[in-house]
């Protein structure tokens, strides 16, 4: 199993109550092989209008497997 196949099981486990997405929300397709968790509710972050929140994410890179986890951020 790759890496990437073995963080996307994760994320697929941890995805209850959340929406798991093959691309980013609001923006364009990315051309590698990836996927995002959002949560279900929007939110509005200072006065911008309300987007659901990245959890986390994973994306196949050249060399490498990217993990983006963004609730380390929120504090």
């Amino acid at each position: 199993m790759t890496e990437f196949a073995q963080l996307a099981a994760l994320l697929k486990k941890h995805s209850k109550g959340l929406v798991l997405t093959k691309s980013v929300l609001d923006g364009k397709q990315l051309a590698k092989q990836s996927l995002h968790l959002y949560g279900k509710k929007s939110v509005a972050i200072m006065n911008r209008k309300p987007q659901q929140t990245y959890i986390a994410g994973i994306i196949q890179q050249k060399g490498y497997v990217g993990f983006y986890s963004m609730p380390v951020y929120s504090h």
